[in-house]
């Protein structure tokens, strides 16, 4: 029956009644199933597109922190140099005033 709103057939409840008088009701897992063949090998190829997304992706972030580190070497060459390149000119202007 789709709904309990609409009026019941007496035809219906006759079955009820007799299925009820029969015994106790039989409680099972309702079973879901697909009309089709069934593939029959392997892994689901969603599973293994996902496994193989994963595996690109942790090569990716792999090599994104060979990169970052590289780059942070660099930038801290480049602090270091320009900071040495400021200490001199400072202490040029320095020594000008100081001759003076």
């Amino acid at each position: 029956m789709e709904s309990s709103q609409q009026p019941q057939d007496p035809a219906d409840e006759n079955e009820e009644q007799q299925k009820s008088s029969s015994g106790a009701p039989r409680l099972t897992l309702p079973a879901t199933t697909l009309l089709g063949k069934a593939k029959s090998g392997g892994a689901c190829p969603a599973g293994q597109k996902m496994d193989e997304a994963v595996t690109e992706q942790r090569d990716l972030l792999n090599e994104f922190e060979k990169v970052a580190d590289e780059l942070n070497k660099v930038l801290a060459n480049l602090e270091g140099g320009t900071l040495v390149k400021r200490l001199k000119a400072a202490s040029r202007a320095e020594y000008k005033i100081a001759g003076r």
